[in-house]
């Protein structure tokens, strides 16, 4: 198939393709797809300004060599301007990267002339099988595909005419088995937005309340002619919510019938990049920031509800999300990805399964926390399930967290906490290093050491990253005074006349001083993110914010030391002899390292008078 074959997208986030499952005398074609390594249908990309029906039909002729019949129901029309195309049999749509999605159209197809031909450019094999054969296929075949198949097989030789089974029906009379149901005659695609807010409506969803529907409904909307479903999508949120939305990644798509047809709605992720106040109108009376829990319980369409459920779990994008709940969404994987029931090894107790019941509610907890941003609540529900699941831990997995709780209490814990821990784990140590099966009548009482140990760790990772919350919104609020102060600064030596006494007349000495301080600054922060190895999370987490002021401080920093200089409080250089090279020397010196230079300046002049030499 083209379509996943290295061929380039044809749309960024979504394309669509087909597939066509051809039977002859009672067998199903298919082809060895030689960079996928997979047996698979006829098939490929729908390419800019072609029809589906074209599409499938020289997908089959080039990979094949075959002209092939689609079946399928064609209804009639008779209105100027308007051709009915046949219905593809099914829809689905399958992911092929991280970012990238194909909607794959489905038909089914009898063979109508032409000689079978490999293209052994794409393909390795090309073959007639039987249902049986099937399950022969190496590399197997996917469930999936041999699905379909099977179904193929079953409806079109049902549908053999008196011509034989092996010929395709008549133009225009297409049997009762080979066709798509009647909600199939006709799709209608739509496009529309899990919208993510910014700022206070961060980890929030927009919903909209429609008055001549009374519901509450995800934004969406048709997709017009010539127009793609990622610009529909946009286009859908900005009319009824008045929001420029930005699209992130593909959703999942959702469909259900509508009268006689199908209604195919193709959803992004999008973060609200603009939100002007809001105007009711016709179509749209109320709109409704929801954390994914709320929007679970106010949306009216059980579709939708299903849709954010399944989307929350990898909810937003990196902008809205940070490096901290990138961080929790990932814990939050392994952590689901770890078994809750108790082992075949450990007893079903009651106390034990109810355990499981309380980490697996704990677990919904922290990724609804997660799908609305809040971290440090999504931190805690997981700590918890790490706590809980003690008791459902195997013996070998249980005596190892014994040693690896008294490693990271050594390294991570201070004062009465480490000491803590180490009482709650002696006996359990001994236990541990002696290794084998847990005594019946010990393990209750290991279970409860380590989980009180697992308590103690993690209250005081708890604590360590409010303190760290609370040092950084200092430093934040830090670094804008120390902005602001520098503006003031040098906006008093421009138009005050106190500039021209310390820059001989040029107050934009002051502001080169200022700028080369800040490059040095700028520059000492690169070298910092250069030796990440030896910083540990929480300090990376502090120095980010440290980092961010480095600039400031060089600039601020570059100014003393030349003022210092200029008014000769320290006999280093004649500055005004030396001129400006200087004077933008000493200031990338000093922001780079204003320590350094500190230093540096109390060797040259000397100890104070108060002290004597040593």
């Amino acid at each position: 198939m083209r379509s996943a074959g290295g061929v380039p997208h044809i749309h960024e986030l979504i394309d669509f393709t087909v597939a066509i499952f051809v039977v002859h005398e009672g067998k199903v074609l298919v082809i060895h797809h030689r960079k996928l390594d997979r047996w698979l249908p006829l098939g490929g990309h729908i390419e800019l300004d072609e029809e589906p029906e074209i599409a499938a039909l020289r997908e089959a002729k080039e990979e094949s060599g075959l002209d092939v019949e689609l079946l399928g129901e064609r209804p009639p029309t008779t209105e100027p301007g308007t051709r009915a195309l046949i219905a593809p049999r099914f829809l689905d749509i399958h992911r092929i990267s991280d970012t990238h999605e194909h909607i794959g159209l489905i038909y089914f197809a009898r063979v109508k002339g032409g000689s079978l031909d490999l293209a052994a450019e794409e393909h390795h094999d090309i073959r007639w099988v039987t249902a049986e054969e099937l399950d022969a296929l190496q590399p197997p075949m996917s469930d999936a595909v041999k699905w379909y198949c099977r179904q193929a097989l079953a409806e079109i030789t049902a549908a053999g005419t008196a011509n034989g089974p092996g010929l395709a029906p008549a133009p225009g009379v297409v049997s009762e088995a080979a066709t798509t149901p009647e909600a199939l005659a006709a799709v209608e695609l739509a496009a529309g937005g899990l919208v993510w807010g910014q700022g206070q409506h961060a980890g929030r969803l927009l919903l909209i309340h429609r008055p001549h529907r009374n519901d509450w409904s995800l934004p969406k909307g048709k997709v017009d002619a010539g127009e793609t479903p990622e610009a529909a999508a946009v286009r859908e949120v900005r009319e009824e919510t008045g929001v420029t939305a930005r699209l992130v990644r593909v959703a999942s798509p959702v469909h259900y019938p509508r009268g006689e047809r199908l209604k195919v709605v193709l959803y992004w992720h999008m973060e609200a990049a603009e939100v002007p106040a809001f105007r009711p109108n016709a179509e749209v009376d109320e709109l409704l920031w929801a954390t994914p829990t709320e929007a679970l319980a106010r949306l009216t369409h059980e579709t939708e509800r299903e849709l954010v459920r399944r989307e929350t779990a990898t909810a937003v994008s990196g902008s809205v999300r940070g490096a901290r709940l990138d961080r929790l969404w990932a814990a939050l994987a392994v952590a689901e990805a770890q078994a809750t029931e108790p082992p075949a090894s450990v007893p079903a107790t009651a106390e034990r399964l109810a355990a499981a019941r309380t980490a697996a509610a704990l677990l919904d907890k922290a990724r609804a926390a997660a799908a609305a941003a809040n971290v440090d609540l999504g931190w805690s529900w997981l700590h918890e399930v790490d706590r809980v699941r003690v008791v459902n831990l195997a013996d070998g997995p249980l005596l190892a967290r014994v040693l690896s709780l008294e490693e990271e209490a050594e390294a991570k814990l201070k004062d009465w906490r480490r000491e803590a821990v180490k009482r709650l784990l002696v006996n359990a140590r001994e236990r541990a290093k002696a290794g084998g099966p847990l005594p019946a009548e010990i393990r209750p009482a290991v279970e409860a050491a380590v989980q009180e140990a697992v308590g103690v760790l993690n209250a005081q990772a708890n604590n360590r990253y409010h303190q760290l919350r609370v040092i950084g919104e200092n430093l934040r609020r830090l670094v804008v005074a120390l902005a602001a102060v520098l503006g003031a600064l040098l906006v008093l030596f421009a138009f005050s006349g106190v500039g021209s006494r310390w820059s001989d007349g040029d107050w934009s000495t002051l502001a080169g001083v200022a700028l080369f301080g800040a490059l040095g600054g700028g520059l000492s922060a690169i070298f910092q993110f250069s030796r990440p190895a030896a910083v540990k999370i929480p300090d990376a987490l502090l120095q980010g914010w440290i980092t961010l002021g480095r600039p400031l401080i060089g600039a601020v920093s570059a100014l003393f030391i030349y003022m210092a200089l200029r008014a000769e409080l320290i006999p280093l250089l004649t500055l005004k002899q030396s001129g400006a090279p200087a004077y933008y020397a000493f200031a990338f010196i000093a922001g780079f390292s204003e320590r350094l230079v500190f230093s540096a300046v109390g060797q040259v002049a000397g100890p104070r008078k108060s002290e004597p030499e040593k």
